[in-house]
Parts: structure tokens; sequence; C-alpha cells
């Protein structure tokens, strides 16, 4: 079952920084930076696509499906682990987890 944007913050708000150490750990699976990789521009693991590509979209009001139907080799996984990561690294870390 995929979790709303309003259920991960009530879980976020329950399980504390323990939440926010899982989601700093599943990003750091979905993120990847390499110089011969668009000269190392932080992109979805195995493939080459930007991870701004997302902000670009969510902040422009897309939803995570435009975006997926936009960038076939993302997978909803990785998608939706970026977004709970931009979420925690809000509420828990002074820097973002990717």
């Amino acid at each position: 079952m995929l979790l709303e944007h309003q259920d991960i913050i009530i879980i976020t708000l329950k399980a504390g920084s323990c939440l926010a150490v899982l989601v700093m750990t599943l990003a750091s699976r979905i993120v990847h930076s390499d110089p011969d990789i668009l000269g190392g521009t932080p992109v979805f693991v195995g493939t080459r696509v930007p991870m701004k590509n997302l902000l670009d979209y969510l902040e422009a009001g897309d939803s995570l499906e435009v975006f997926l139907d936009h960038f076939p080799s993302v997978n909803r996984e990785q998608a939706i682990a970026f977004k709970l990561s931009i979420i925690c690294s809000s509420t828990f870390c002074q820097s973002p987890c990717w």
C-alpha cells in the first residue's frame, strides 16, 4: 500500500528521527552521483534522470504519475523514496538527505 503525503506526515510525527534515518538510508540507495554521468549531477540510480527533474515537476504542480510517465526509467519506489527524503530532510535534517 502506498502512503499519501498526509499519512507520511503522521508517521513522521509518530516515528520521529528513526524514520528520518530510514529514509536517508533509502535515499542513498536511490541517488547516484558519478563524474562520468552528467558531470556528477545527482541522478536516480540506474538512470540518467537528474533528481532535480522530479523536484521541478513537483514544484510545477505536476503529479508523480506525470513525472513517471515522462521518465519511465525511474521506478515508482525510487520516486516515492525521494519524496519521503524531502519531507524528512525538511523536518529533521539541517541539509537534504541526498
